[in-house]
């Protein structure tokens, strides 16, 4: 998904798929970037990532 959605909008990127605390990714140097699947973002603005851009998607699923 993230990576038709940075197609589409004229963005060349090389996307990898990671599990459990990608935000480590950005620290550890292994990526510029990480793309969060929750709406909150909250865990990458603890660790002092800026969030930017529009969300990719929206759920309307309630708990």
């Amino acid at each position: 998904m993230v990576e038709k959605h940075l197609a589409d909008i004229g963005v060349d990127a090389r996307v990898i798929k990671l599990d459990g605390s990608v935000e480590t990714a950005i620290r550890l140097d292994v990526a510029d970037a990480v793309a969060d699947v929750v709406e909150s973002a909250a865990r990458l603005r603890e660790v002092g990532l800026e969030v930017f851009g529009d969300p990719v998607m929206r759920s309307d699923v309630t708990s």
